[in-house]
């Protein structure tokens, strides 16, 4: 199973463009700092993450708002338990060019947190026109 030392190795291979890893049952905050090291990511799928905390996830896409979210066109995570409205917000925010937003079975989302994805995207329209 994978988890925060395997995420460690893979956080050195800089030109990764695309991640995606299922079943993240042993991989926890620690392991979601190490991912900030991949910035030319575009897509990334973390799906069935239980161990992902809101403020852990918060983190990692407040981070990228210096380039990398501007690059992420693919979001995926599904089943991580720590999703919620802050973090959805973030999201929102820093990564201006998404295109694909998967938030399958994430509970913690409310209306607010949609409400924010869908202002962002009416903002990427406005700026397209």
């Amino acid at each position: 199973e994978m988890d925060d030392d395997c995420l460690e190795c893979v956080s050195h291979c800089r030109e990764l463009g695309d991640l995606s890893v299922s079943f993240c049952e042993e991989m926890t905050d620690a392991g979601l700092v190490r991912l900030k090291r991949l910035q030319r990511l575009t897509s990334l799928r973390l799906r069935k993450s239980p161990e992902f905390s809101s403020s852990g996830l918060a983190s990692l896409f407040a981070s990228w708002e210096s380039g990398m979210g501007a690059r992420m066109v693919r979001l995926d995570l599904t089943e991580c338990v720590g999703v919620d409205d802050a973090v959805v917000g973030i999201v929102a925010m820093c990564c201006v060019n998404l295109r694909v937003l998967v938030l399958a079975w994430c509970w913690d989302i409310t209306d607010l947190g949609v409400a924010s994805v869908v202002r962002n995207m009416r903002r990427q329209i406005g700026r397209a026109v």
